[in-house]
């Protein structure tokens, strides 16, 4: 028998996390973002702070 409530948790989860690293994608797209970002952390590389993770 198929557990549903944990397969739909399971799914809950994957859209959460799909739609955390759209929402991180879109913001660090703006270059008024990335400005900010680059004030804040110095010399650091886009790239680098785009795969920071944030508590």
């Amino acid at each position: 028998m198929e557990d549903k409530s944990g397969n739909s948790v399971k799914e809950v989860i994957k859209i959460h996390i799909c739609l955390d690293l759209w929402v991180e994608r879109e913001l660090l797209s703006k270059p008024e973002i990335e400005k900010v970002l680059q004030e804040q952390y110095g010399s650091i590389s886009f790239m680098q702070v785009s795969n920071h993770t944030y508590p």
